[in-house]
């Protein structure tokens, strides 16, 4: 019986801790790396729309939409809206595949949205906290690796702990 009161106690931890401590933590995080741009931009933080924060300036607006991903994990871009998360599996091994997959839902509202500003508008994607790699399929057989640099399908891909040094390459409008 003292088995089951010590299995409940742990789940219930454990459910704590990834529904409430963790989001606050994210949370926290983002809005903390967001304020050093407060002196350039207006941060609003959104809800019921598919972005989760707005930068704003006279000219452009900057949309953000930030996505939980494991540590261990990689994200492959498929085509416009389908992204594959894979994670797990040991860091240290050389060609290591990825026991675990699932879908990203959660952009595609996001890359659909049409912007409803008259500024130019940029779509970033922030990777939380950080993934091993971000491909895109080029054909059915090739894979290339997205960069700052790089804006498949109209929208940028970065992770939170490249976000500042990555910034001024993402919001350079060409």
């Amino acid at each position: 019986m003292e088995f089951i009161y010590i299995a409940i106690a742990l789940i219930l931890i454990d459910v704590i801790v990834r529904m409430i401590i963790l989001p606050k933590k994210r949370n926290k995080n983002i809005n903390n790396l967001l304020s050093n741009y407060s002196s350039s931009y207006r941060i609003t933080k959104v809800n019921k729309k598919p972005y989760d924060y707005a930068l704003d300036r006279q000219d452009l607006r900057i949309l953000l939409k930030v996505i939980n991903v494991p540590k261990n994990s990689q994200i492959t871009i498929n085509n416009v809206s389908t992204w594959k998360l894979q994670w797990g599996g040991d860091p240290h091994r050389l060609g290591r595949s990825y026991p675990n997959e699932r879908y990203v839902h959660e952009v595609i509202n996001f890359i659909n949205a049409k912007a409803n500003s008259d500024k130019k508008t940029i779509k970033i994607i922030i990777l939380y906290p950080r993934t091993e790699n971000i491909l895109r399929y080029i054909n059915e057989s090739e894979l290339e690796i997205i960069t700052p640099e790089k804006t498949p399908y109209g929208y940028k891909v970065t992770t939170y702990d490249n976000f500042e040094k990555d910034f001024e390459i993402l919001t350079n409008i060409k």
